[in-house]
Parts: structure tokens; C-alpha cells; sequence
């Protein structure tokens, strides 16, 4: 069998035997997972009180993420609810709340099978239907136990858009939001606006009156547009040359970090590119490694290693630190 630590895929689903509860001081309760590779796992048990979950079940979940880390983040399968499924929930009432921008937007409040709140926002032009008892949703998404849903009409709202599609968008703004971490606003070629994080496009030299290339790259769990920049000098699908800085290993509150190099590039830029197994010893600091570019996310770039020495041409690992 590959003895890859994370054989596990990102977006796929898995059996997942609960073999404990382990409490972590000040940090609270977990359930102790082992994936089909017996690789343990810790989930947060505060997420899932109405899943049933126990020692000894067996619980397919899905791979939500795969960090920079190499910490893999899992979401069991809800009890009742599929994402992408539509459902009539009871509505409550609607409120205008504040995005994270301090725009106020309409939203719907309604019901799940357990009682609990949630919110819908509603997309422009939205009808209020307060004489309905139920209304309308969709599935969007279910994170950390959390539901997130849409209107039924909520995906016209970035309509003319095709994820994996590059465009140009307008910078119209750089502005604080309600949570205190900055945002780009920018304007897609039908006048639509979208947000970046500030922060993670700090080397990007992006402001105001500009127009920056730009490739769509999925819906978020509220319906908005994710959208990630070209970098300034990295492409997707190129390889380039960096230097190693050092090699890292090892734990982190129970999680396995898969092993990775830290690199630097031309311009002294760190960046992370994971080790497959037998790798560890081919590198040490100081050493030149070729990596491709997979994919650019928040701003940083996904590498996959595929050889030692330099590229020749296109090479960028001549940085100092």
C-alpha cells in the first residue's frame, strides 16, 4: 500500500471510524477518527451535537480541506441534509444585516430540522414572501456542522461568470470591514462587485484604478464569487527554479504535518512545497529544487516538486535572504 501520509483527496468522501473522545484542555472535546489508511484524525465535537456520533460508528465524511499545512480538515455527512438539494424551510422573518463590508444586505431567517436559526441572503430585486410559511432553499454548502443555504434565485447573482475562466476586473476600492481585516473591491466586466482579503495579495502591488487579470474560481458558501489574481510573476502550469531554505517535519495538536521544503524565490519570497515519501533525504538546505506551479491560492502558490538542479530558462531561485 502507498505509505503517502495523505493518500486521503481533497473534496472525496471516506468511512471514518470513531474510535474515542479525547478532551484537550482548554481547547475542549474531539472525537478521535481513523481513516481508511489508519491515519488518525480529530474532529471538534461541539460542531456535531445532533449527528449521533460515538465511539465505534463508522461515519462517512468528507475531506474539506487540505491546508498549507498539511492539516486535513474533515465534514461528516449531515443526518438529514444533502448539499446542492433543495428543501422548504420554515421562514421566521427578515432582517437587514450588514456584510462584511458594512453594506447592509436583506437576508431570511428560517429554520432547520433541528430548531436551529439560519440566514438566506436575499439576491436583488427579492420579493418578501412573509405570508408563506415555508420557503425555498438550497444546500450550499455544510461546514463544521453549519448550514449555509441560498434562495432559490440566488445564483443569478453572478450570472455571465464561468469558474476556471480568466477576466478583467476594475479595482474600485480598498476599504476596512466590520471584522477589521481589509478588502479589495472589485468590478467584474457586467459592473458586478467582489471581494478579495487584502492581506493575502500583499505582494501583488494591486490599488485602486487598476485592472488586474483575474480567473474565477468557485461560488463561496453564500453564494459570492471567489476569485483568485494572476500572480505577478508565477504561472500556473510553469516550472521554476528556487533554493531550498530548510526542510520541516512532524506534529501540531495532534495533526500530521506532511513533510515539506520551504523555498525561496528570485525575489527572496518564501513558499511551501510538499515532499512525497522517500523524498525527505534527496534535499537539504542550500540545494536548488525545479517545482511546477499547480494552482494559486489566496495569493500563494501550490508547488509540486519535480526534479533537482535548475530549469535553465524561466528560472527564479537566485533570491538571498
Amino acid at each position: 500500500m502507498d505509505k503517502e501520509i495523505h493518500k486521503l483527496i481533497e473534496g472525496k468522501e471516506y468511512s471514518f471510524l470513531i474510535e474515542k473522545v479525547l478532551v484537550i484542555p482548554g481547547d475542549g472535546k474531539y472525537y478521535v477518527l481513523a481513516d481508511p489508511f489508519k491515519w488518525k484524525h480529530l474532529l471538534k465535537a461541539d460542531y456535531y451535537k445532533n449527528y449521533a456520533l460515538e465511539p465505534g460508528k463508522d461515519i462517512p465524511c468528507r475531506v474539506d480541506k487540505i491546508d498549507c499545512t498539511g492539516r486535513i480538515y474533515l465534514e461528516p455527512r449531515h443526518p438529514y441534509y444533502k448539499e446542492g438539494n433543495l428543501y422548504n424551510f420554515p421562514l421566521l422573518r427578515y432582517e437587514d444585516r450588514l456584510n462584511p463590508i458594512g453594506q447592509q444586505e436583506k437576508v431570511a431567517v428560517v429554520t432547520d430540522i433541528f430548531k436551529n436559526e439560519l440566514t438566506a441572503p436575499c439576491p436583488p430585486g427579492w420579493k418578501e414572501q412573509s405570508d408563506k410559511p415555508e420557503i425555498r432553499c438550497r444546500i450550499e454548502r455544510i461546514k463544521k456542522g453549519e448550514i449555509h443555504l441560498a434562495l432559490v434565485k440566488r445564483g443569478r447573482r453572478a450570472k455571465n461568470l464561468i469558474p476556471g475562466t480568466r477576466y478583467s476586473f476594475k479595482v474600485k476600492k480598498i476599504a476596512r470591514g466590520l471584522d477589521n481585516n481589509k478588502y479589495i473591491i472589485l468590478a467584474d466586466p457586467h459592473g458586478q462587485k467582489h471581494l478579495l482579503r487584502h492581506d493575502y495579495y500583499l505582494d501583488y502591488e494591486i490599488s485602486v484604478g487598476k485592472t488586474i487579470m483575474a480567473t474565477v474560481a468557485k461560488l463561496s458558501t453564500d453564494g459570492r464569487v471567489l476569485i483568485e489574481p494572476d500572480h505577478p510573476y508565477l504561472k500556473t502550469g510553469e516550472k521554476y527554479t528556487f533554493h531550498i531554505v530548510k526542510k520541516v517535519t512532524g506534529k501540531e495538536h495532534g495533526y500530521l504535518l506532511k513533510p515539506c521544503l520551504i523555498v525561496k524565490d528570485h525575489k527572496g519570497i518564501h513558499h511551501q512545497a510538499y515532499l512525497n515519501p522517500g523524498q525527505e533525504k534527496l534535499f537539504k538546505a542550500g540545494d536548488k529544487v525545479i517545482c511546477q506551479v499547480e494552482k494559486m491560492k489566496k495569493g500563494k502558490p501550490i508547488l509540486k516538486i519535480t526534479g533537482t538542479g535548475s530549469t535553465g530558462t524561466g528560472s527564479t531561485g537566485t533570491g538571498s535572504d
